[in-house]
C-alpha cells in the first residue's frame, strides 16, 4: 500500500471542537490527522511537507470546503494556499 506523506503544518490558528481557538501545530500521516499540538518536533522525511501557516486559521476534520460554515461570526477569512 502506498502511504501519503506526512504534512506538518506550523504556527496555525486552529479552532478546536468545542468553538474555541488556540495556536499551534497540526501533523498528519497517511492522509489522517495524527496530532494537533502547541509544537511539535517531527522529523522531516523525505516527500514530507511543511507548511507556514503564520496568520492563517485551520479547521482540523472540516472537509467541505462548500459548507455554509459561516467564518464571518468568528473571523474567518477565506484563503487558499498552494503549493
Amino acid at each position: 500500500m502506498i502511504q501519503a506523506p506526512s504534512v506538518l503544518i506550523r504556527n496555525a490558528r486552529i479552532l478546536l471542537p468545542d468553538g474555541s481557538f488556540t495556536q499551534g501545530d497540526i501533523l498528519t500521516r497517511n492522509g489522517t490527522i495524527a496530532e494537533v499540538a502547541p509544537s511539535i518536533a517531527s522529523p522531516v522525511e523525505s516527500g514530507d511537507r511543511q507548511i507556514d501557516a503564520q496568520g492563517l486559521t485551520v479547521l482540523p476534520g472540516v472537509i467541505d470546503p462548500q459548507s455554509s460554515l459561516s467564518g464571518a461570526r468568528v473571523g474567518i477569512q477565506r484563503r487558499s494556499v498552494h503549493g
